[in-house]
């Protein structure tokens, strides 16, 4: 599978994903990532890295699918925040229309051209949830 992923302590997950990615590559990783309801309640972020991507070989139909997985796990984890880092210009366009495709408020998912921005991004995230629960 071409994803490396790391689990912080935060309950945050990093993938890296390299090459060619296909629709069978991520269904997989979804797929590993969302196995219990309780696995993806315990998911508090997700920082997926594709500026290694040479290609995302997906169809439009494909983005769909995916973005109904992230979709689906969303409602079992309204606070769970998605982030995909791209520079890629047809990479991000791609991402941004599985955004759209989430059909979730902007408040859930982010697509960004660098990691930091990223991560900048789920952090004031967090602290505006946390801030709303109280």
């Amino acid at each position: 599978m071409p994803f490396s992923t790391k689990r912080n302590n935060d309950g945050g997950l990093i993938a890296k994903a390299t090459g060619i990615i296909s629709y069978q590559d991520l269904a997989q990783f979804k797929a590993s990532l969302y196995q219990t309801a309780t696995d993806v309640k315990n998911i508090h972020y997700q920082i997926l890295d594709y500026t290694p991507v040479t290609e995302l070989d997906l169809s439009h139909e494909d983005i769909w699918q995916i973005a109904l997985k992230d979709k689906a796990a969303l409602q079992i984890n309204p606070h769970m925040l998605i982030a995909i880092v791209s520079n890629k210009d047809v990479i991000y366009g791609l991402s941004r229309m599985w955004s759209a495709y989430t059909e979730t408020s902007p408040l859930n998912t982010g697509v960004f051209r660098d990691f930091s921005a990223a991560d900048e991004w789920i952090m004031q995230r967090q602290i505006a949830q946390a801030l709303s629960i109280r």
